[in-house]
Parts: C-alpha cells; structure tokens; sequence
C-alpha cells in the first residue's frame, strides 16, 4: 500500500513545485492509505502525505485548503504518538504535530490574522519549554527530542517575531506605543532564537532579521550600521568558507547589502536592482516562497518610504512597477491573504487619485477578491475608503472608460461605523446620485462596490463595511433599487 501511496504521491508533489495540478494524486493517494487501516490506528505513512499535501498547497498560496490539511495532519500524528508511547503531553509536541502548529501560525500570519498567530506561537513556546523542563527529568536518552525540539522552539520565536518585522510600520494594527513594545518584544524573540539554534543557516537569516528590524525602527547610528553590516559580512565569510551558504542565507544577504552595505545615495537604485533581479516567479513554490514575498513587499515599503516625500512621480512609477504585480497576479488570488496584503493595496490605490481610474478600480476590485482577469464589464460605481483616518472617495467608471468620475465623500471609515451604529444616514454628492440613478434608468448593467469584509479578519471585524449593516444612503439610493448590483 505505502509504494503504491508513494507512486502517486512523488509526480504529484513535482508537478505541484511547478506550479500544476497535482492536488487529485494527493487525495487518492491518502484515501488509499485511509482505506487500508485494518485497525483503529491510522496507516504510518498518511501523516506524512497528508504532511506534503498540505505544504505542497501552502507553496501555491492555496491557504484555505492547506489549513485543512494542516489540522489532519496534526491531528493523525498526535494520535500515532499517543499510541505509540502513551504520554499525552508528549503526543502533543511531536514531530509532525509541532510542524503542523508552526505551519498554522504562518498561516494565521498570512492571513492578516496577528493575534492568532502571535496566540499560537506564544502557546507553543510555552507547551515546548514545558516539555523541555519535562524531558530533563528522564532518565533515557531522550538529547534527538530535545534536540529537534528547541530547533522547533526556535522556529516558533522566529515566527513570533516575523509578525512585527513584516507589517509595514506606518500601517500597523497598534498603537505607537504597542508598535514600540511588539517591535522591542521581536527583537528579543529572534536573539533568543538565535542563541537556542545550533543550525548555522538559521542563526545568520537570524541576524539578518535583527538587523532588518533595527534598520525599520529608523534610529541607527551611523556606528551601529557600521558594527551591524561587519559583524553581518564577517558571518556571511565564513559560511561560505564552510560551504554552508544556501539560497535563503544569500537571499538574505542580498539584501542587508542592500540596507547596511550601500551608501544612502545609491541604496533607492540598489533596492530597484534587487526587485528587478528578485522579483515573484510564477513558476516558483519553493519552502521559501512565503519568506520571498516577505523580503519583496519589505524592500518595496522601504523604496516607497524612501522617495515618499521626494518625488510623487517616481512613488507612482515604482508602484506600478514593483508593487501592482504582486497585487494583481495569480499568486497571491488566494481570497484568505487579503487581510495581510490590504496595506500594500491601499497603498497603491491612494498613489493613483485621480490619475487612472479604471487602474484604480481594478486595484480596489482585486482587494475585495471581487474581480481577476484584469477587465471591467459592466458601469461600475466603487467606494473606498483608506485605512487611515482619511476620508474617502467614489469612482464611477461608464461604459466609456475615458468618462470617468472621481468624487469625494467628505467623510471617512469610522464616520460610516458610527453613523451605521446610531442609525443615521450620510449625505453622498448630489452628482454621483445623479450619475447612478441614470444608468439605472437606461437599463445599463451596473456593478456598484461597497463591501469590504474580506479585507478585514475576524478580529478586525469592527473596520469591516459589510453592505447588509452600513448601506447608509437609502433615503438618495433605495436598496430595493440597488440591491442585486451592490456587493
């Protein structure tokens, strides 16, 4: 049974490296295994293939259905070591199991879900510190549990910390304060990381982290860049004098050159250079795909923070080259990543203004996971408003693209949040009336966009504008006129 698995199991497991389908192997392969089971316990190989299912989808960006797969795989294989040695704390914390948690704190990470992930992390951290303190009081050889445990340790503070170096400062989900605290806690966690780790690889993308994270608090000294970028160089020589470098450790390396080994004249150009030589492959679902767009959208964050103020022109352009791809392309289609990605989307829907419009309704209709294929049928009416405290705009886009409109509403998220709770209606501008109420008339297909709960988690849920509580605009726009053309 376990070679026929494995027959169907490996092409599947290539095909979806590239990128192809290999999904419908998998699950024959595991229903194969599931039917085998002569007993109670499960067939030993269908933990790992539920295993490689789930890191296989996770590598294309299919997170829903990773997850799935994720939570039967810890599941499986806390039940073949409960069976095997009878201690639940223990079952708990294997291999497999511990694999399974870190993989759904990722996927709570990518998922724009931070409290889960740094909840699951936490919870982690503390359920393997115990079973560590648990393991010195045995007697056996148990150093290969307790090796492999503190490197999954490691992982979990990395994780831990990547929830602060990889959100985008001026878009956090905290407080100035809070955003301090988190950022000082993240650096803690990867120092701590990086003393517990006996990985040499791991150690140096550990420093690279620190270092990134010291670079983002935006107050180095010129002696503390100096000290960072030697000690970082003097690593990186001896890795590869051991033949230990890999694509990761260089990756990485790549771009501390970048932040710590250039001058500021050159350091906008170089981080260009970069994203031109490093940019998403679509034909890439390596295990460090994930990582690679973390180092994408932060050298892009960088870029944008770096000519921000000085030329709106080049701040538009470099948008629209580096950013707007990684947006609107296949590999990032998964609906569930929207809460994480929704930063960088409202970055670049507020660069546009008025200066493209049906780019900039394409853009707000990728972050709603409303539209992929990059064309807009229909009239389309669509309001947005920004993550800050802004106030927000309409776009209303005819048939004749070239005719469209940009109006501003005069009032921002919470002002809608507020007048939803207390029951009250805002006023929209008498000419977007207008121009709604004539497409109705002349019987044009309208698509009008407002909803926006799939940009926020569930612990967000409190900035969402779902269409069914915050349509407040009925006494100018009906909802038995509107409703079937809102979402």
């Amino acid at each position: 049974i376990a070679f026929r698995a494995e027959l169907l199991i490996s092409p599947a497991e290539q095909l979806m490296a590239i990128g192809q389908n290999g999904e419908d192997a998998f699950t024959d392969a595991i229903m194969l295994l599931e039917k085998s089971d002569a007993t109670s316990q499960p067939h030993p190989m269908l933990v790992a293939a539920n295993r490689r299912l789930a890191d296989a989808l996770t590598r294309q960006w299919k997170l829903a259905k990773a997850e799935q797969y994720w939570l039967r795989t810890q599941q499986l294989a806390v039940q073949a070591a409960l069976s095997q040695h009878g201690n639940e704390r223990l079952s708990r914390l294997c291999e497999d199991a511990v694999h399974a948690k870190l993989a759904l704190a990722e996927y709570a990470r990518y998922s724009g879900d931070l409290n889960t992930a740094r909840f699951s992390c936490r919870d982690l951290i503390g359920g393997i510190h115990d079973t560590l303190l648990l393991l010195d009081t045995i007697e056996e050889d148990v150093s290969d549990d307790k090796q492999r445990l503190t490197e999954q340790l490691a992982a979990a503070m990395e994780i831990l910390a990547d929830c602060t170096l990889f959100v985008p400062t001026h878009f956090g989900q905290h407080s100035a304060a809070n955003s301090r605290f988190f950022r000082n806690e993240a650096q803690t966690w990867y120092a701590n990381a990086r003393e517990i780790t006996s990985d040499v690889k791991r150690k140096f993308v550990l420093q690279c982290k620190l270092a990134l994270l010291e670079y983002s608090n935006g107050d180095l000294t010129e002696e503390r860049h100096n000290e960072i970028w030697q000690e970082i160089k003097n690593d990186n020589s001896r890795l590869e004098a051991s033949y230990l470098t890999s694509r990761r450790t260089m990756e990485y390396y790549d771009v501390i050159d970048i932040f710590f080994g250039q001058t500021s004249h050159s350091n906008i150009n170089c981080i260009r250079n970069w994203l031109d030589e490093k940019r998403l492959n679509s034909n890439a679902f390596d295990r460090y795909v994930g990582e690679r767009l973390d180092l994408q959208l932060f050298c892009i964050n960088s870029l944008l923070k770096e000519i921000g103020q000085r030329d709106n022109e080049l701040y538009r352009q470099d948008i629209e080259r580096y950013l707007d791809p990684i947006l609107l392309q296949h590999l990032v289609s998964e609906v569930k990543m929207r809460p994480f990605l929704m930063p960088f989307y409202d970055l670049a829907i507020m660069r546009l203004k008025d200066e493209d419009l049906p780019q900039t309704v394409l853009t707000i209709r990728a972050a709603r996971a409303q539209l992929f294929g990059g064309t807009l049928p229909k009239v389309l009416t669509v309001f947005y408003f920004p993550l800050d405290s802004s106030e927000g705009f309409a776009i209303f886009l005819p048939l004749d693209r070239q005719q469209g409109k940009r109006f501003d509403l005069g009032f921002n998220r919470q002002d809608v949040i507020d007048a939803a709770v207390s029951q009250r209606e805002l006023k929209l501008p008498d000419d977007l009336v207008t121009s709604i109420n004539d497409a109705i008339s002349q019987s044009s297909r309208i698509d009008i966009s407002w909803d926006d709960s799939v940009c926020w988690t569930l612990s967000q849920g409190k900035n969402r504008l779902p269409m069914s509580t915050s349509w407040i605009f009925s006494s100018q726009l009906p909802k038995d006129i509107l409703w079937g053309i809102v979402r």
